[in-house]
Parts: structure tokens; C-alpha cells; sequence
């Protein structure tokens, strides 16, 4: 049975309208309706104007202590149920728990998943699902995501990856408008299994191949020009092995008088210098002619 009367309703109405006006109106009224159902009865307030106006004046200051980025928080669980990399496709199947920190409900849609893997933006979709978060409640969803580039080797049978969260969320914030929000995710990465994929082929493994490779490679780059090479692009651009560029590159430069710059972990900044020209000093009388 709903503990609130029609008396109260009307009471918790007149409070939120002296309060916002707009779109908010809604969300308010709706949080401070959830408020007052679990509250009534509860403190020792009987007197339902301002019992209504408690309940309005505790959902605003709840919603200035927890603004969107704070109220919302996404975690990835790894290694549960079907998470993983799938074949034969690659498709990345991931569950979320989100989870509302807050006392009022929280309205969730149109939320973006990206996912990267090795420095690169392997998985990235915008999915429609449309779902609402009770007061500190939690929601555990399971989302499907298809690769955007082509998958690398998995020699450790999965790989680490970093997920990213946003969403447009609805609440009794910024006169009620939906607000776009970021970082949701506040762990580094998870570990992800893959299941059912291919071997990949290593590709080429011989040095003098793959120097003759990265050669005919960097001799593309124009005089004086600098181009940043990735790792792994080169390696699956090329058909070498995985961390053939990265042990090999800064010799192969070396050897062509090429400059490697800034190298790091995932990428490294090629220099072709220009060819020093002999000064020539050109001939006059004075020399004797």
C-alpha cells in the first residue's frame, strides 16, 4: 500500500513548485516522491507541509552533494559469465555494474562504451538501452561490442584492456536538463579471456627479413620529414611478428642515418634529415683567371 495520501501528494506537489520551476519540476518531484514513501511514517513529523517541504529541501541538497559525475559510478567486472573476446568475429562482451551513490533516482540512456586495447580504440559503440537507477541502488547490464579495427594475437590467451563510460543522465540537477557524462569507469582496466578466436599468423620472424622490411618501409619518408610509427600497426601492416618494429626500428633507422625520437612503449618518432651539401664557393678574378 502507498504511504502516500493524496493529502501529502498535493502538499509534496505545492513544496517542489516553490522551489524549481521547469523541467527539473519533474525529476524533483519524482525524487522527493521516493523520498517520502520510505521516510513517512519513519520520523517524527506528522504534519505533511512540512514534512513536504523536509523532503524537497533534503533531495536538493542531496543532488549539490552529488552532481552527475559523482552520483554515477561504472564498474567492469571481469572474468563473470560470458565476459570475453569472442570468435570468430572478435565481438567483446563485457557486463556493467553501475552503481547509484546517490538518494534519488538517476536516469540513464544512450550510453557509449569504448574500449582500448594495446594504445588503440579497438571497440566503440553507442547503445540505445534506456534504464533507471533507484536510490543507491546497483544494475548489472551486459553489453556486445564489435571490433572497429582488426584484431591483434592474444599469445597469453587474452589481453588487458582499458574501458570507458558515458551516458546521458536524467535527475533534479541543472534546472533538469540531460547532461552528458564522462569517466564513469574508475578502474585502470580489466582482464578479458578470448574464446573460440583463430591463431593469428606470427608473421615474419627472420631479422634480415624484417630489416629488409622496416628499410623499404622508412624509406618512404620523405627529406626532412619525421612520421610517428606505431608498433603494432607496422607489425600487422608489414605481416612481421608481434614486437618485431619495436626491437628492430631504431637499428634499421640507425643504419639509413635516420634519427629515432621520443621512442616509447606503444609509438616512436622517425627523422630523415636532410643531406648535408659541400659548401662551394663559386670562382672569381681574384683567383687568378
Amino acid at each position: 500500500m502507498d504511504p502516500i495520501t493524496a493529502s501529502l501528494l498535493t502538499a509534496l506537489g505545492v513544496a517542489v513548485k516553490d522551489k524549481a520551476t521547469g523541467a527539473v519540476v519533474r525529476w524533483l518531484t519524482e525524487a522527493t516522491k521516493e523520498r517520502a514513501r520510505r521516510l513517512w511514517g519513519v520520523i517524527a513529523d506528522t504534519d505533511e507541509e512540512k514534512f513536504a517541504q523536509r523532503m524537497v529541501a533534503e533531495v536538493m541538497a542531496e543532488a549539490a552533494a552529488f552532481p552527475p559525475e559523482k552520483a554515477l559510478v561504472v564498474h567492469p567486472l571481469g572474468t563473470v559469465g560470458d565476459v570475453g573476446i569472442w570468435g570468430p568475429g572478435g565481438e567483446l562482451r563485457l557486463k556493467l555494474l553501475w552503481v547509484n551513490c546517490a538518494d534519488f533516482p538517476i536516469h540513464v540512456r544512450d550510453m557509449r562504451v569504448t574500449t582500448m586495447l594495446g594504445g588503440q580504440q579497438q571497440w566503440d559503440a553507442m547503445l540505445g538501452d534506456e534504464f533507471t537507477l533507484e536510490p543507491r541502488g546497483l544494475d548489472e547490464r551486459a553489453v556486445a561490442l564489435s571490433p572497429r579495427l582488426a584484431l591483434p594475437s592474444f599469445e597469453r590467451g587474452g589481453a588487458s584492456c582499458d574501458v570507458s563510460v558515458s551516458a546521458l543522465v536524467c535527475g533534479p540537477w541543472d534546472e533538469g536538463r540531460a547532461q552528458r557524462t564522462r569517466e564513469l569507469v574508475t578502474s585502470a582496466g580489466i582482464w578479458v579471456p578470448t574464446f573460440g578466436l583463430e591463431p593469428v599468423p606470427t608473421g615474419l620472424d627472420d631479422v634480415a627479413d624484417i630489416d629488409v622490411k622496416l628499410e623499404t618501409f622508412l624509406r618512404t619518408l620523405a627529406m626532412g620529414g619525421r612520421r610517428e610509427v606505431s608498433y603494432a600497426n607496422t607489425d600487422r601492416g608489414l605481416g612481421l611478428r608481434t614486437g618485431a618494429t619495436r626491437d628492430r626500428l631504431a637499428a634499421v633507422a640507425s643504419r639509413l642515418g635516420y634519427e629515432v625520437e621520443g621512442a616509447g612503449p606503444n609509438v616512436a618518432q622517425v627523422h630523415r634529415p636532410n643531406p648535408s651539401v659541400p659548401f662551394l664557393r663559386r670562382r672569381n678574378r681574384m683567383d687568378g683567371w
